[in-house]
């Protein structure tokens, strides 16, 4: 679980370092911005779905472990 988290922190981080970087490159917004800012948002959801599949995954094998035999 604690990937997660660092993949959530390193791909903000990246995406703010690239887009500060560019706007101060080219001056003004342009497609490249927003085009990286719907794949940043694409990878955020897809990352914080598969996140929540392995939290439920946890949750239903400790549920699973502590059924009586």
């Amino acid at each position: 679980m604690k990937l997660y988290k660092w993949l959530f922190a390193i791909l903000t981080l990246s995406q703010f370092v690239f887009t500060v970087a560019w706007y101060l490159f080219t001056k003004n917004l342009d497609r490249v911005i927003i085009v990286s800012s719907i794949i940043y948002l694409g990878a955020m959801i897809i990352s914080y779905f598969s996140y929540e599949v392995e939290d439920y995954r946890k949750v239903k094998q400790q549920l699973l472990d502590n059924l009586p035999h």
